[in-house]
């Protein structure tokens, strides 16, 4: 009794997926059957082909973002160094202007030594109070020696005052150039990480179309495989049938 149970749920079944094929032969089936798999070969070559171009987009991306990354660290290394350059900058700056009010407060002094022993006819400390002064030849020379000296060290002291103001004039052009150099650097570094940051927005959207490309792929080639289920059930159906009837 079970048995013949069984048989006839059997056949129920075969029969409902027959009538569900709506009146298709079973060649009919392996045909569409046929397409369905041809159709599902392309959506896998799909999804692969997408796969492989979401991998290459995020290659590149990634490329991007370390690039990026480099460029913003030297970023802050040149900024870092236009910091310390112009820290050099305003100390040269500072030696020139002491070196120049050294050399102007010597010059005056000169001047107003100069100015008072032409006005006074020599006094202390001058040149002509030095010859004077002068007891004999000895010391006639010994201050005209002395007198040589105290004229050698006011121009000494205005020649050393001068080449600072040189040296330090020209260090400070050179240091400003230097800074000149590095702010353009910089600039470069800052216009190349603004297209770097635009460029991987521009991959990143790539990327977010390949996932949804992905998606709808799958979507698809998961719609052919249960096709195919389908068409085999129903050709399993229809071969049941077939056999129930004999």
């Amino acid at each position: 009794m079970k048995k013949k149970m069984c048989v006839a749920l059997s056949f129920c079944l075969a029969l409902s997926l027959a009538v569900t094929a709506l009146g298709k032969t079973k060649e009919q089936i392996k045909s569409e059957q046929a397409q369905s798999q041809k159709n599902l070969q392309d959506a896998e070559g799909k999804v692969d082909a997408i796969a492989e171009e979401k991998q290459d987009a995020e290659v590149s991306m990634n490329a991007s973002r370390e690039e990026l990354a480099r460029v913003l660290a030297n970023v802050n290394i040149i900024e870092d160094e236009i910091e310390d350059k112009t820290a050099e900058i305003e100390e040269a700056e500072a030696k020139y202007n002491e070196a120049a009010e050294k050399e102007e407060k010597q010059y005056d002094a000169i001047k107003k030594r100069i100015r008072y022993m032409y006005e006074n006819g020599g006094v202390d400390s001058s040149y002509i109070e030095i010859f004077l002064q002068a007891g004999n030849i000895i010391d006639l020379l010994n201050k005209a020696s002395y007198a040589e000296q105290l004229y050698a060290y006011d121009r000494e002291l205005l020649e050393k005052y001068r080449l600072t103001k040189e040296e330090t004039k020209a260090s400070e052009e050179k240091l400003k150039a230097e800074l000149d150099e590095m702010s353009e650097i910089k600039e470069t570094y800052q216009e190349e990480s603004t297209q770097l940051e635009k460029t991987i927005e521009e991959q990143k959207a790539k990327v977010d179309d390949f996932d949804s490309l992905l998606s709808d792929a799958k979507a698809d080639a998961n719609k052919y495989r249960q096709e195919i289920q389908t068409q085999n059930a129903e050709i399993r159906a229809i071969v049941a049938a077939e056999k129930a009837e004999a």
